[in-house]
């Protein structure tokens, strides 16, 4: 376990720490909301924190790069939970959507697809042209531009 186990006595306050550090950098930098007032009369309150690091002051960066690869690759390799089949690591299953959509296209929903069509319909334009011969059974969807 990363954060020392489930006890103080083996670093299981590290978490707190971190917690704390995620505190300092988003909400108390940002001068935004903290965790503890939030969600409070319905409203939530996203802060947003940022930092930018040239790796070289920690010393090489090729072999920095090289040794967090080697970490998320390990990360990858570990022993998977029950029923699943690949660990992600932060970013990978994003990248995966973006190659998905640049194959396959965007979906989109059918009832916005409807929607648009009457839209389409409502302001005189040509649906077909821009998106092509769809069948759309719109019987069962009242119209929301009518």
């Amino acid at each position: 376990m990363p954060l020392g186990g489930s006890t103080e006595k083996l670093g299981s306050h590290k978490g707190y720490g971190y917690g704390m550090l995620v505190e300092l950098l988003s909400s108390i930098a940002s001068m935004g909301i903290t965790s503890n007032h939030t969600h409070m009369n319905g409203k939530g309150g996203t802060c947003h924190g940022f930092i930018a690091l040239d790796p070289a002051i920690f010393g090489d960066p090729d072999a920095l790069k090289e040794h967090f690869s080697t970490f998320l690759q390990e990360l990858r390799d570990a022993p998977k939970a029950e029923g699943a089949e690949r660990i992600y690591t932060h970013g990978e299953k994003e990248a995966l959507a973006v190659e998905r959509v640049k194959e396959n296209g965007v979906p989109v929903d059918v009832k916005t697809v409807i929607e648009m069509k009457q839209m389409a319909d409502h302001l005189g334009m040509d649906f077909t042209s821009y998106f092509g011969d769809i069948d759309l059974d719109t019987s069962t969807f009242s119209s929301i531009y009518s």
